[in-house]
């Protein structure tokens, strides 16, 4: 029983493992930015550059708790579509528009970068 446990934890480490390595641009920067309007720094930053990284944490510095939650209430019922996509090997642009729930409709271009095999927000480009 305990070599089954052992099989079977490996098998899914190595399947998520794969499954956050195959992300697609566009599925990277819709969890990125869902973990940034829920105020996870620390989960975004799984899906940053490594130069991105230290924005995500100054940001968070930055931030007073109470700043913290007035940001996720005002990103609560904002939904976002991925309104374009341009791939060029090791460099992607998703482009996404935002809709919050007063109505509100913006759009935004994030640009993303390979790093070790998948795709990451990249704030520098």
């Amino acid at each position: 029983m305990k070599k089954f446990l052992n099989v079977t934890a490996i098998f899914c480490t190595a399947f998520m493992l794969a499954a956050c390595g195959s992300k697609s641009p566009e599925a990277v920067t819709e969890t990125f930015l869902k973990a940034l309007m829920n105020g996870n720094f620390q989960e975004a930053a799984m899906y940053a550059t490594s130069e991105t990284v230290p924005v995500l944490e100054q940001m968070a510095k930055m931030v007073s708790e109470d700043e913290l939650k007035e940001i996720i209430d005002e990103f609560k019922g904002t939904t976002l579509k991925v309104i374009g996509e341009e791939v060029n090997e090791n460099e992607a642009t998703v482009m996404l528009e935002l809709a919050t729930a007063d109505g509100a409709i913006d759009t935004a271009s994030y640009s993303l970068a390979k790093e070790d095999g998948a795709w990451k927000v990249d704030f520098k480009k």
